[in-house]
């Protein structure tokens, strides 16, 4: 159950994955409010990371399950969104289209919803 989904963030040609068990269906907008919040740290791998994980978690800062930020995927129900770091690229696992950060930015997603949305997030 839930609403599993990763955003997989290459750094330096090392993969880190952040994990969210209830958002999956709003993982694309997730990325795109850390990406505008953290505009300024988007070639800095460490700080536009922890940007975007601060974003997925948000309404639950001292939870103690739900994210999670591993070396491996985690299991999901939504398709991953990757963010390259070192060339400044977002891309869906399941598509070959590659988007500029301004690309990504300037899309306007819909919610990839299949579940029961038990948890609400509004991105900011």
């Amino acid at each position: 159950m839930g609403e599993r989904g990763n955003i997989l963030v290459i750094n330096e040609e090392k993969e880190i994955y952040l994990y969210t068990h209830w958002y999956g269906y709003k993982i694309k907008q997730i990325l795109q409010a850390a990406l505008k919040r953290g505009y300024d740290r988007l070639k800095d791998g460490s700080y536009i990371t922890r940007i975007i994980f601060s974003e997925m978690i948000q309404k639950d800062l001292m939870g103690t399950t739900g994210y999670g930020i591993s070396p491996y995927r985690i299991s999901d129900n939504y398709e991953m969104v990757i963010f390259n770091v070192d060339d400044q690229s977002i891309k869906f696992e399941n598509d070959d289209k590659i988007y500029t950060i301004q690309e990504f930015l300037d899309t306007e997603f819909e919610e990839d919803w299949k579940g029961t949305k038990g948890h609400l997030y509004n991105a900011t």
